[in-house]
């Protein structure tokens, strides 16, 4: 907001300055009456008497503008809040090819089926996962005052080699465990048998 300050009584001093502050905005720059940016804090920006028009900006927030009268003997602070300078928001809109799929900006889940989100102006994480699914990260670029939106193909997960070996391998063994309970052993020659043998042999 802004406040005005009355820094001396003196007609012979003329300290007609500008303060601009916006603590809560990183990389916020001023330009008064059209001029060069300089970054903020600013403090003691010497003005001629007489209306002037003041622009803030911020990367990831809205411009700011004012208009303002510098008075003789007079200076001007701009102590700029959120509300006087706040984030600029777009909308970001997520649709999984899968029903039941679970996706989180930014580390936070987002609550479904329709993962419409209001985020500020800039660069977020998106993940999306789904049982069975390749999971998909990327970053997605949201423009202020827009709505992005964005269809998330996904794939569903290969089984890796080893599971298939594993399968193979205990198919196997469970087969041979079965040829061998099922084998029947070779019966033992009966008597006779060696008997006649014997006869033949005389």
């Amino acid at each position: 907001m802004v406040t005005e300050l009355i820094w001396s009584q003196d007609p012979l001093d003329s300290p007609e300055e500008l303060t601009v502050l916006a603590d809560h905005a990183p990389g916020a720059e001023v330009s008064v009456d059209g001029g060069a940016y300089l970054p903020l804090p600013l403090r003691g920006l010497r003005l001629a008497i007489g209306p002037h028009r003041m622009t803030v900006r911020a990367p990831g927030f809205r411009t700011f503008q004012a208009d303002f009268t510098m008075i003789s003997r007079r200076s001007y602070s701009f102590e700029l809040s959120p509300e006087d300078l706040p984030r600029a928001v777009g909308v970001l809109l997520i649709e999984p090819s899968v029903q039941g799929a679970i996706v989180k900006i930014d580390g936070r889940v987002v609550s479904g089926p329709n993962f419409r989100v209001e985020l500020p102006a800039g660069s977020h994480r998106i993940e999306v996962t789904a049982e069975g699914y390749e999971p998909q990260t990327f970053a997605a670029e949201v423009g202020a005052g827009l709505t992005k939106r964005l269809t998330v193909q996904l794939t569903q997960a290969s089984v890796p080699t080893y599971v298939w070996a594993g399968a193979v391998l205990m198919v196997a063994v469970a087969v041979s465990a079965g040829v061998a309970l099922n084998s029947t052993p070779p019966k033992p020659p009966i008597a006779e048998d060696r008997k006649a043998r014997r006869g033949e042999g005389r």
